[in-house]
């Protein structure tokens, strides 16, 4: 099923799961940003507004024990045709952009 998502949407998505494993794990706001070397009111802007730093939002992942969901996230693409595999193999990878 194809769920289409604007940025916002899935910012609070991310808030949303947070505070739902922040409340699970009986953590409250104060001892989660601090075990995740994140001030107080940096975490509760990400909240309301929906800022975070991607740094920041995988130093709560690792402290709610969410690393699963954090690596998802930098989870190479699988390839999925034999056109696919063909055309990933003769790209080089590419250390930086000229111009």
């Amino acid at each position: 099923m194809l769920r289409l998502y604007t940025e916002q949407e899935m910012l609070s998505r991310l808030a949303e799961m947070f505070e739902k494993e922040r409340i699970n794990q009986n953590i409250t706001q104060q001892e989660l940003s601090s075990r995740a070397g994140i001030p107080l009111p940096t975490y509760r802007a990400f909240l309301k507004n929906g800022t975070l730093s991607a740094k920041n939002m995988f130093k709560l992942l690792f402290v709610l024990q969410l690393d699963e969901k954090g690596e998802n996230l930098v989870k190479e693409r699988a390839l999925k045709t034999l056109e696919e595999i063909r055309v990933n193999a003769s790209q080089q990878d590419r250390k930086r952009v000229r111009k």
